[in-house]
């Protein structure tokens, strides 16, 4: 007997919502770099606030298992939590204010 299969991203999201929000980047983003939620400013640089190419290369990789597409060389140039998401949502086909 096989397991049953895992719930697609699509199936657990509603449409045209996007599996990967800002507010999870940001608090997957907070994890990583053992801050409270609230420090992750969206302006502020994320290398300042701490977070290294190793905790980069796990947020990537963790949500390139949820969003396809996702041009990581985008995210090493891009510095803050608001150019971040901006990526993510282009990735997705959202608009970034709006999402």
């Amino acid at each position: 007997m096989t397991a049953p299969a895992a719930p697609s991203i699509s199936a657990a999201t509603p449409a045209g919502a996007p599996a990967l929000t800002r507010d999870m980047m940001q608090a997957d983003i907070a994890g990583q770099i053992g801050l409270p939620l609230h420090e992750v400013e969206p302006q502020e640089s994320l290398v300042d606030l701490g977070l290294d190419s190793m905790q980069v290369m796990t947020l990537l990789m963790q949500w390139g298992e949820t969003v396809d597409g996702l041009d990581f060389a985008l995210f090493m140039e891009a510095e803050t939590l608001d150019d971040w998401w901006a990526i993510a949502a282009a990735a997705q086909g959202v608009d970034p204010a709006g999402a």
